[in-house]
């Protein structure tokens, strides 16, 4: 009875996003259920997938989505552009393409989770390949909008909205390893220096996003009407920011925690009878993203020239750790704005859990506290699944 009224609960949260009004509301409801816990049953993932991506995977509700992500001329019915018979039809085969990757993005997000990085590689091809086109598509459009309308551009729209759906692939990816235990202690230093790679492009394709969006606003306006523009502020975009800056916050701030626990003696990198640290590393992001060519993934070499570990070491323990403590407070502070945005959003208390916990270990860490302990440090992943809450034993 338990598990049927469970079921019963899950799919009426299901009926209860089915009357969203857009593709951006249905891809967030779709990522958010799926990081329920427990995790949802097949049943109440399946109807999910099925009803409410079904009602929104419509060349319409796609075009609508890259509409109001980073409005491109080619879809502004002010334009000539988007008159034109022939880009139409090279619009229509794009979003085709995009409604097919989408739909197997949402079938991988539905799938059971030990299954999701083995098929991640199969949807991330057809991304690559996709990428490759809106790379192109722009290019094309671009030299047509110089003739038709000179005040516009189309550099990089297509492919900005299709990297947004990239690197929210990449972030899930990276930070599934913690779901799954796959990462040992001794990795947990390079995985999040990923993620804050990755967190790093997120900010930097919302943030042009939003500015080619007010640009594509701008044009034809005058006067007064230009400030307004300027001034408007896309809640959306400002919440995805927040939370991203948050997160990428607290994977520098969980970097230099790690350091400060290397030069203290608390942890220590292990000695591999197989393979070695290099081998992890490429092992761990090689495979899955060598295929895309915006963001280029990382190497090994690049993870040790900007860590500098040597120059790190050098480093007094409460100097690093001081700097862990201000990056938990960044994200403290951008989690409590979030907080009042979104009230209701069950992620956004368990970070903010994490950043306070993990400041108040920095600061008595910074203090002298345990300073004299070698024992290695805990990481509990209780509060949330992927940014643990540091205690020092």
């Amino acid at each position: 009875m338990a598990n049927l009224s469970a079921v019963t609960a899950e799919l009426g949260d299901v009926l209860g996003t089915t009357q969203l009004p857009n593709l951006a509301l249905t891809l967030d409801a779709v990522w958010n259920f799926s990081w329920r816990r427990p995790f949802p049953t097949v049943l109440s993932r399946s109807y999910l997938l099925h009803f409410i991506w079904e009602s929104n995977k419509t060349e319409a509700g796609l075009r609508e989505h890259c509409r109001n992500f980073c409005a491109p001329p080619s879809l502004n019915s002010k334009t000539q552009l988007s008159s034109k018979g022939d880009v139409q039809r090279y619009l229509d085969e794009f979003f085709r393409f995009s409604g097919q990757a989408l739909d197997d993005m949402l079938q991988l997000i539905c799938m059971q989770r030990s299954w999701h990085r083995q098929k991640s590689l199969s949807v991330f091809a057809k991304f690559s390949q996709l990428q490759e086109q809106s790379e192109h598509l722009d290019i094309s459009l671009n030299d047509i909008v110089q003739t038709t309308d000179p005040e516009y551009h189309h550099g990089g729209y297509l492919s900005s909205w299709l990297l947004h759906f990239v690197l929210r692939l990449m972030c899930h990816y990276v930070l599934l390893g913690f779901e799954l235990e796959l990462y040992h202690s001794c990795e947990y230093h390079y995985v999040y220096w990923y993620s804050d790679y990755v967190f790093g492009w997120v900010s930097g394709c919302l943030q042009a996003a939003d500015k080619v969006r007010k640009q594509a606003e701008l044009a034809g306006v005058k006067g007064s009407k230009k400030t307004k523009v300027l001034k408007k502020v896309d809640k959306d975009k400002e919440v995805a920011l927040l939370l991203t800056q948050a997160k990428q916050a607290i994977s520098r701030g969980l970097m230099r925690m790690i350091e400060s626990f290397h030069i203290s003696g608390k942890m220590t990198k292990p000695t591999f009878l197989y393979g070695s640290e290099r081998s992890r590393f490429d092992h761990r992001f090689h495979p899955a993203f060598a295929a895309f060519e915006r963001p280029q993934v990382r190497t090994y070499d690049q993870y040790l020239e900007q860590v500098d570990i040597k120059h790190v070491m050098d480093q007094p323990v409460a100097t690093v750790l001081k700097f862990a403590l201000d990056l938990f407070s960044q994200a403290k502070l951008n989690l409590e704005k979030l907080e009042k945005l979104l009230p209701e959003d069950p992620e956004v208390p368990s970070l903010l859990k994490v950043a306070k916990t993990n400041a108040v270990v920095a600061k008595l860490a910074a203090g002298g506290h345990k300073a004299d302990s070698k024992e290695a440090p805990e990481f509990d992943f209780s509060a949330h699944r992927h940014f643990p809450t540091v205690r020092l034993r």
